[in-house]
């Protein structure tokens, strides 16, 4: 009787503490990805940063180079016609026979990929945001880790849009199309 008895205690603490690793090790997993999603956010926002300043700095050089461009050309331009005899067809003729001056368009190509690229690693960064956020809610509602996690914090992550977005959203439509040439009122 007493080896059953013992036998038998012994089986509950075995249970009981393997029971209470799971839950210490459920927790951990948890806050393992609480963190990392914490981190997620915060590279999230050194992403945008990055991506505006690079796009800003990048735009900046490009109107630089298109007005400094157009100055030089039509120097170069006024100065070689200025006193010029010749009829507007001839002169016309001079110009295309000419070596001229031309406006590299790489720069523009170049800003570009940049916009697309850095939009695109933002849209990433933002992903797996909601994936482990998705992560984290996932395993908060999955019984019996629910038991173990009911009470622990929320990944509290922000995510980055438009106001056009959120409309189309609240409303169920986007009537206006996409117009990258639109002009700010």
């Amino acid at each position: 009787m007493k080896a059953g008895l013992l036998i038998t205690i012994g089986t509950i603490v075995v249970l009981g503490a393997m029971v209470v690793f799971w839950a210490i090790g459920v927790s951990n997993t948890y806050n393992k990805k609480l963190v990392t999603g914490k981190a997620a956010q915060l590279n999230s926002e050194v992403v945008f940063d990055n991506t505006w300043k690079t796009i800003k700095g990048q735009a900046g050089v490009t109107e630089e180079y298109k007005a400094a461009f157009k100055e030089i050309y039509v120097d170069i331009m006024n100065a070689r016609y200025a006193n010029d005899s010749t009829s507007g067809k001839e002169t016309l003729m001079k110009w295309v026979q000419e070596s001229n001056p031309t406006f590299d368009s790489g720069l523009y190509l170049k800003l570009m990929n940049t916009i697309e690229g850095s939009r695109n690693s933002f849209t990433m960064e933002q992903k797996k945001l909601i994936d482990i956020d998705r992560e984290l809610k996932s395993m908060k509602v999955t019984f019996p880790q629910s038991w173990v996690l009911r009470n622990k914090a929320d990944l509290d992550i922000k995510l980055v849009t438009s106001a056009k977005t959120e409309e189309a959203f609240k409303s169920g439509q986007e009537n206006d199309g996409i117009n990258p040439f639109e002009k700010k009122k």
